[in-house]
């Protein structure tokens, strides 16, 4: 429930195109599905995938990656996607959000909202063209974060509080 599937499929059914597929990775518990079965029984232009074992090429023969978290601290698919460059569209309820700039390397929506899914959904439709730029950002922005030295950045910062620490308790 949390994953915002349901949302992403209600957007889905709102979408006007005959070309698009929505294609779902990952185990779905089988009450939402039952939910979604019911309540959309006719899923021509979906397909459920259950757990994808080559993820790299699951993303790299992709358009877009839609990540429609209600809450979710930092799944790994938005950073995955951006790598692959796949521009994403995901939530306000997913701490990875922070890898997006919305409107260069893909969208940020509000949580539970499938107007809005279905809008941004739909301008990947209607602006096919741009998606290769938008694809290109997507990758640089995890390149970007790849060659930077945050992780160093960080190390020094724990050494330094370990430092300090010591030198309080009077330890060598």
């Amino acid at each position: 429930w949390l994953k915002g599937l349901i949302y992403l499929i209600e957007a889905f059914n709102k979408i006007q195109s005959d070309n698009m597929e929505l294609i779902i990775g990952g185990t779905i518990n089988q009450q939402v599905k039952d939910f979604i079965d019911d309540r959309y029984p006719k899923h021509d232009n979906i397909s459920f995938l259950g757990r994808v074992a080559d993820l790299n090429k699951f993303l790299r023969t992709s358009h877009v990656c839609i990540v429609p978290s209600l809450l979710d601290a930092g799944p790994a698919t938005v950073a995955e996607a951006l790598y692959c460059g796949l521009p994403v569209i995901t939530t306000e309820g997913c701490g990875s959000k922070t890898l997006i700039q919305d409107g260069e390397n893909g969208f940020i929506v509000p949580i539970a909202d499938s107007e809005a899914l279905a809008e941004k959904m739909q301008w990947f439709i209607d602006n096919q063209d741009k998606i290769n730029t938008m694809s290109k950002k997507a990758k640089e922005s995890i390149s970007k974060i790849e060659s930077s030295n945050q992780d160093e950045l960080l190390a020094n910062h724990i050494l330094a509080v370990i430092d300090k620490l010591k030198i309080e308790k009077g330890i060598n």
